[in-house]
């Protein structure tokens, strides 16, 4: 049968069999759907979230405060990490959106309206604005019984104009009398739910947003019910919030919405902000928050650990790094993982006794102690640099062996290049030392610049000449190397070995 005579009667046989199914296995119709799987190497397949109140909140021996906010938002800002919008976050609950790497949920609970008291205003819209002029945005699980509470308080219209500006993905935490919702029932459950989401709905169109969609919701006091998220589902909303984990170790996982989005307290502990404003050079940043880590490090954590690979992996020795001297720290200092590492260490020996004992052999030697296990990267000395930890590069992200010691890194922003020393201020040399020992200090930092330019090329943009840092940058434990004067011609000659020119140029500082 061809398609020139077929007659009326077959054309209309065929069409019968196509519609019963029976000629579809002869068809490619192509509606099968690829499954979106992110790429670990560039996707985020954990996804944490800090969980904020107010910027003034109490938690027992914890706290919050301006100035620790907005250092942690300054931080995040200078990381480059994406802070999803809550349409984001519900695609990457359902494995329908990928999101990058390095994202992170902000998370507000909004239960209450304070008033500034230098303002005698919100406290609330001076929080959107610090996330707005950031370009950082926040989840903000309202109970809507808050808005307009106060005279001079939050308003719809503060709460529409940040929804219309990209800044906020507006919530809901329920109503006012914030129940157990492991103990009411589901119908008063239902009824909590849905009445809190409608009325978010009428004060933000109110307010001046055009469509309001309230997607997510948080119970409570972590009260999630065993049946959350048929409960969710029935109230209208897309993803639920879940409980804090006190260890701070817990991140939503991609293609996983019935765990909800387990959260991370970012408060830190009274006793560390006295630490902290005795050294006011250093970052609030650093301070521990609930569960003992810094809040840098938690952040890092729950992004490494889906990243599993074995240092044996033989897949991986065509990544590894061999551009400089070696001298490796023993394997038994470091987990079987590998990991992205919070800082690049780049050390340098003492300058004490004679200008040629100043060298990377000594910091190898004091770094693999029997009592100090330090994982540092790089010893640097008028040679040139030493490797003493393994790097891997793979599509453009660094990678080293998971340290089972603390390292000790400043961890500014993350990645960094951290710049350490031991012994006598390079300052106090290059102010008022002598020739030759003003030479050697020279040719160190000419060196290190040197090697910094080669990582930060390498790296195809995971790290730049601002995420340099000194030690007294960021330690909270008042440390002062490698000198203010040191690091501006670190700098500098970082800047000059990044440019064509093949060296820094010494004499200028001689």
């Amino acid at each position: 049968m061809s398609a020139d005579n077929i007659s009326r009667k077959e054309f209309l046989g065929l069409s019968r069999l196509v519609a019963a199914g029976m000629l579809l296995p002869d068809l490619n119709l192509g509606t099968t759907e690829k499954e979106i799987k992110p790429d670990p190497f560039q996707n985020a397949v954990r996804l944490p979230t800090l969980e904020y109140h107010d910027p003034n909140f109490n938690a027992g021996d914890a706290c919050m405060t301006p100035e620790v906010f907005e250092a942690q938002l300054d931080w995040l800002e200078k990381a480059g990490y994406y802070t999803p919008k809550a349409e984001e976050v519900t695609g990457f609950l359902k494995g329908e959106k990928l999101l990058p790497y390095n994202s992170v949920v902000i998370r507000f609970d909004l239960g209450t309206d304070k008033l500034d008291p230098d303002t005698k205003k919100s406290v609330w819209p001076r929080v959107f604005e610090n996330l707005r002029k950031r370009n950082l945005h926040a989840l903000i699980f309202l109970i809507p019984d808050t808005v307009g509470t106060l005279k001079d308080g939050l308003s719809w219209h503060d709460l529409a104009f940040y929804t219309n500006s990209g800044t906020l993905s507006i919530c809901s935490h329920g109503l006012a009398d914030h129940p157990n919702y492991q103990s009411i029932s589901e119908e008063y459950a239902l009824y909590s739910m849905q009445t809190s989401r409608k009325r978010i709905e009428t004060g933000l169109k109110e307010g001046g947003v055009a469509n309001p969609q309230v997607l997510g919701f948080a119970f409570p006091f972590d009260s999630v019910p065993s049946n959350a998220p048929e409960l969710v589902e029935k109230a209208g909303f897309k993803f639920f919030a879940s409980g804090v984990k006190i260890n701070g170790l817990n991140a939503a996982e991609y293609k996983d919405i019935n765990k909800g989005l387990p959260a991370i307290y970012p408060y830190v502990y009274r006793r560390d902000i006295q630490s902290r404003e005795e050294n006011a050079r250093n970052n609030y940043a650093l301070l521990p928050i609930k569960g003992g880590r810094s809040f840098i490090d938690t952040l890092v954590l729950n992004q490494n650990e889906f990243i599993n690979i074995n240092v044996n992996d033989e897949s991986w020795k065509k990544y590894k790094l061999n551009i400089w001297r070696q001298k490796m720290l023993p394997e038994e200092i470091f987990t079987n993982r590998l990991i992205s590492p919070l800082s690049i260490i780049v050390h340098t020996d003492s300058q004490r006794g004679d200008v040629q004992d100043w060298k990377s052999e000594k910091t190898f030697n004091g770094v693999d102690a029997e009592n100090r296990k330090i994982a540092v990267t790089f010893g640097v000395d008028q040679k040139g640099p030493l490797q003493f930890v393994p790097l891997y590069l793979r599509e453009g992200r660094l990678f080293i062996p998971e340290p089972l010691y603390d390292s000790q890194a400043a961890k500014e922003v993350s990645p960094s290049i951290n710049i350490e020393m031991a012994g006598d201020s390079f300052d106090q040399i290059l102010e008022n030392g002598e020739k030759d020992k003003k030479a050697a200090v020279l040719l160190t930092i000419a060196n290190t610049a040197i090697l910094i330019a080669q990582i930060i090329k390498i790296s195809n943009g995971q790290l730049n000449e601002n995420r340099v840092f000194g030690h007294f940058e960021m330690t909270i434990k008042g440390k002062s190397d490698p000198g203010e004067k040191t690091m501006i011609v670190l700098r500098e000659m970082i800047r000059g070995a990044l440019r064509p020119a093949l060296r820094p140029d010494i004499k200028k500082y001689e």
